[in-house]
This record gives C-alpha cells, sequence and structure tokens, in this order.
C-alpha cells in the first residue's frame, strides 16, 4: 500500500473495524519510520484501535486533545465558566458536569438558557455557517461569550478545532487514521483533511454513516461519502460477525429509508461450516409505559445464559423498566455510561452498598460454599459498620479505630469488644438461626444490618437486599447480564437478546416529522438500536402515537 492521500474504511455493525484498524496500525509502524496519529470522537474508541499495538502514548486520542496539545495546553472556557456566571447570572451556564479535552461533552444536555444558548452557539460554528445566517439571540451571545473569553485569556473546545486547523500539521506525523468519523462535524473533518492530507500524507478515515447518532452537535455523515475520493480508495468491510440474518433484514430494509442510502456489501453472521446463523426479530404486545411483562422473558433469557439488553430513544421512556426490574430483584446495569446512578444501581465509583453488603454476609455459612468463615477481616468490618449507626450499635470510638487499622486483612477477633452487648446477642442469634441442619431465612441475617443502618442509607441498601433475598449472594458477585440504556448509549456495544421499545420524545417525534433530511436523524439512531443484537431482537409495541415505524422493517 502507498501511503498517500485520504482513504476510507466504512464498517457496518459488527465487522470488526476496530481490529481492522489496529491491524493498520500495526502494518504502518512495521513499514514506515513514523507511528500513525490515531483518533477518534471519544478516549474510549481512539485507546482501543491503539490497545493492541505498542503506539506512543502522545500518539493516541480524541480530536480535541490532539489539538489541545498543539495549541499548547491553554485554558478552557467550559472548565472556567464559574467566572462568566458571575458575570452573567442571566446567562449561567450549568457546571454540574466538568469536561476536559479529552473527553468533551457531547451529551450535553441543556440546563438553562445560557446552556442552550452555548450549545447553538457551538453547533453554527461546528457546521460553518456563515455568522451572517445565525439567529439574533446566537449572535448577540456570541458577542458577549467572545468578549469574555479575550478578556479571561480561555478558548471553548470549538476554538480549539477552529485554531488548530491554522497550525502545521504536527511533526512527525505523515498518516493520519480517524474513527468515527460519521460523527465529526464539518469543522472537524476540515481539521483532519488539513494535517492529513497534501505534502505526501495520509488520511485514513474510518466509520459507518449510518451509524451517525450526534447530528445534533453538528455531525454530518454525508462528509464520508466524500464524492472526491475514488472508488479504488475505499474499502467496505463487508462481513458482520454479529448480526444474524433476520436483524440483518430487518436493519437494511430500515436504513433504506435514509435519504442517502447507498448499497453496499454487508453481509449478516455465518457460523463454523460457512452457514448464515438465523437469528430471529418479533414483535411483543408490551409497551414502555406497562412493561411488567417483560420481566419473565428477561429471567428467563438470562436463565439460559443469554445476554439482554432494553433500550429506548430517550431515557424517560426507561424509568418504568427501571422500576419493575427492582421490584422484580432482577441485576441490571449500564457499563457504558456508569454516571447513571438509575441505570447502574449496584455499580458505581467507590465502595458500593451491595459490596458492604456481601462483605456481611461473608461470614455466614448458609450462604455458600465460598463463605464459610467466622469473623470478618478489619477491611471488610470497616465496610460494614460505615454506614451504620454506631449509637446502641458499636462500642464507643470504633469507626474511627478500624478505619485506620494498620492491617486491614487481620481477622477481627472477639467482637464483644466492638459490637454493644444487646446488638452482639442479636447478631448471633441471627447466625445461629443459619447454622442449625436447616439454615433459616438470610433475611434475619441481613435484617440485622439493615435496621441499623444511618436512615441516609437505607434506600441505596434496598435493591441489593431485595436481589441477595430471592437470588442469592451470588447475584451480587456476578456482573450483570441484564442492561438498561438509551440506544446513544448503547453505540459500539451487543448483546444476545435485545428489547426496543420505538416510541420518541417529543423533540424526537418533531425530528421524524420534519424534513426529509432530518427525518434521517431517527433513522440511524433506531438502525443502531437494531444492531445490537447478536441473536434476538424484540420491538415492543408503541405506548402512544409518537413513534417510529421499526415494525415495519420486519419480513414475515
Amino acid at each position: 500500500m502507498k501511503y498517500d492521500g485520504t482513504f476510507i474504511v466504512w464498517g457496518p455493525p459488527g465487522t470488526g473495524k476496530t481490529t481492522f484498524l489496529s491491524a493498520q496500525v500495526k502494518k504502518i509502524l512495521n513499514e514506515t519510520s513514523r507511528p500513525p496519529l490515531v483518533c477518534s470522537l471519544t478516549k474510549t474508541a481512539a485507546t482501543e484501535i491503539a490497545g493492541r499495538v505498542n503506539l506512543p502514548r502522545d500518539y493516541v486520542g480524541t480530536l480535541h486533545s490532539h489539538a489541545f496539545k498543539a495549541l499548547g495546553r491553554p485554558d478552557i472556557a467550559e472548565t472556567m465558566v464559574d467566572d462568566w456566571n458571575e458575570i452573567n447570572p442571566r446567562l449561567k451556564i450549568d457546571t454540574k458536569d466538568r469536561h476536559d479535552a479529552d473527553e468533551p461533552g457531547y451529551e450535553f444536555e441543556a440546563q438553562s438558557p445560557g446552556n442552550d444558548l452555548l450549545q447553538e452557539y457551538h453547533l453554527y460554528r461546528a457546521r460553518q455557517v456563515p455568522r451572517k445566517l445565525w439567529r439574533d439571540s446566537i449572535q448577540s451571545f456570541a458577542v458577549q461569550w467572545e468578549y469574555w473569553k479575550n478578556e479571561v485569556g480561555v478558548m471553548d473546545f470549538t476554538d480549539m478545532i477552529e485554531q488548530a486547523a491554522e497550525l502545521d500539521p504536527p511533526e512527525n506525523v505523515d498518516i493520519i487514521i480517524a474513527d468515527e468519523v460519521q460523527d465529526h462535524s464539518a469543522l472537524e473533518y476540515n481539521l483532519l483533511k488539513r494535517w492529513g492530507t497534501g505534502g505526501g500524507k495520509t488520511l485514513i478515515v474510518s466509520g459507518d454513516p449510518w451509524q451517525a447518532l450526534y447530528t445534533w452537535r453538528g455531525a454530518h455523515p454525508e462528509l464520508f461519502l466524500d464524492p472526491n475520493i475514488g472508488e479504488d480508495r475505499r474499502r467496505v468491510l463487508s462481513q458482520s460477525y454479529r448480526i444474524p440474518g433476520a436483524v440483518h433484514r430487518t436493519a437494511m430494509t430500515w436504513a433504506r429509508r435514509l435519504s442517502c442510502f447507498t448499497s453496499i456489501d454487508y453481509a449478516p453472521r455465518k457460523d463454523d461450516s460457512g452457514e448464515e446463523v438465523p437469528g430471529s426479530v418479533r414483535r411483543k404486545s408490551v409497551t414502555w409505559k406497562s412493561p411488567e411483562p417483560l420481566v419473565p422473558f428477561i429471567e428467563k433469557e438470562l436463565s439460559e445464559g443469554r445476554s439482554v439488553m432494553v433500550l429506548g430513544s430517550c431515557s424517560f421512556l426507561l424509568g418504568p423498566t427501571v422500576a419493575v426490574l427492582k421490584k422484580a430483584a432482577v441485576p441490571f446495569a449500564n457499563p457504558w455510561r456508569v454516571r447513571r446512578g438509575d441505570w447502574n444501581p449496584l455499580t458505581g465509583s467507590g465502595v458500593q452498598m451491595k459490596d458492604r453488603l456481601v462483605d456481611f454476609l461473608s461470614i455466614d455459612p448458609g450462604s455458600g460454599e465460598h463463605f464459610q468463615r467466622s469473623t470478618w477481616t478489619f477491611g471488610e468490618f470497616s465496610r460494614i459498620i460505615e454506614p451504620m449507626k454506631a449509637k446502641g450499635n458499636l462500642c464507643h470510638g470504633i469507626k474511627s479505630y478500624v478505619e485506620n487499622y494498620p492491617r486491614p486483612n487481620d481477622d477481627v477477633e472477639e467482637l464483644e469488644y466492638y459490637i454493644e452487648e444487646d446488638a452482639l446477642l442479636e447478631l448471633q442469634e441471627a447466625i445461629a438461626n443459619r447454622r442449625g441442619p436447616d439454615p433459616g431465612p438470610i433475611g434475619e441475617l441481613i435484617e440485622w444490618w439493615n435496621c441499623r443502618l444511618l436512615a441516609a442509607k437505607k434506600k441505596a441498601a434496598r435493591f441489593p437486599i431485595e436481589v441477595v433475598k430471592r437470588r442469592g449472594v451470588s447475584a451480587l458477585s456476578e456482573d450483570p447480564k441484564c442492561f438498561v440504556g438509551t440506544i446513544h448509549s448503547f453505540k459500539g456495544a451487543e448483546a444476545d437478546t435485545v428489547i426496543m421499545f420505538s416510541d420518541l420524545s417529543p423533540s424526537g417525534w418533531r425530528t421524524w416529522n420534519g424534513t426529509k433530511g432530518t427525518r434521517d436523524e431517527v433513522v440511524r439512531m433506531f438502525y443502531v438500536g437494531i444492531t445490537r443484537a447478536k441473536e434476538n431482537l424484540i420491538i415492543c409495541e408503541p405506548g402512544s402515537m409518537r413513534q417510529a415505524p421499526v415494525s415495519e422493517a420486519i419480513r414475515n
């Protein structure tokens, strides 16, 4: 391969795009003297490409992070808006989620007029719309925002892309590999071309225009179909290793609704003998408003070893599902959006209540073969008592003593020195009831701990306690195989069985009923949802008139 000019790699769902690009990185390292610059929309995606080869750290990151370094690591406006808010209280910008140059806030949700204006300001610039065509309110905001940036000496995320495009390409970089290009804006694509073409340089752009989810932030998937790039410089990864036949046919039928649909060579998953894996797609008479019938179906799928993903176009559609899963004590999570506590009731940063409960039950020989122990370590005991009420339960000063014990792996002996007499007697009685020839219910032992929790901690403990009572301690020790979240949150993820609600939010409904071009946003979103399924796709009945006709894509 001669490395010059621009090349396009189109990687539909499940075709091993990351594996292919990693192989290209390795090949370039073997054939040239300089490593390629790898960038993507997110840090995670860029790292995944380069993580399988020995690539220098500075050569991997988001396009914003590469621009940030090229500009000498300037101060970023979005991380310093407290000063703006003090000067412009009526245009306050929400600072709940701080963002840095490596992970800009792509899924930003507006919380105030200032946020709305800032988002639209960035959007105009990302699409390279002439300023004279901006709405008057955005032009007015731009004057104030740009004056403030100049006074404080900072630049915003869009400034970084604009100004980096005025610089010479990074030194010692001849080849740039850019992933997720369908979600890059016209402005970002301009920077890629500025840095990666001309003078013998090479730009390899990769992605799938049918999976563009960020048109609301300026993504322009049509750029991926640049007519100036010849067929000899395009490659389609045509074999899916994820999508079975029925799901593939549904996805392709649905994708044909795109205004810019282009037929490509894309085949469904095959088994070891080379035969197409059939899979299944079917409707289910369940709505997002009343998802109770999904619970026994999900439990059956999980019991047969299949992972299950429940997804919708927006988060409010998932509230009832979260509620019924909790009521049924079905463990669930969203590892791709760990900041969403409602989707991750058993996981998160730091020590979780489920971890404390597992530690507490480790003393109980009736909880399982791997819990045959008569006491706790100081580390476990510290985690157990941290959320407990001290008065009437723990001896004076024990929380501080145990927390600072120098050897956390030592066993706690003679519990009477740590737990008040009455509380200890109740604990011993609960343990004894579990140790009999016919072990009593685990609930009695759990209740000893639960009734002594601080009021502020009880809510967080409720769900893991129910999971243990109904499914045993092992259900907390294993990673959940049931996933809940929006289609956006599951981009790049997969599950054996996907359950999808086809309803739309009010804004999504307006988009669907807009022009043919805006309708493409909804088509792409549900295309991503459909193609998360490795075996089975379930499309639920709409709960209202606001719905995309995804079920029409099912071929009976």
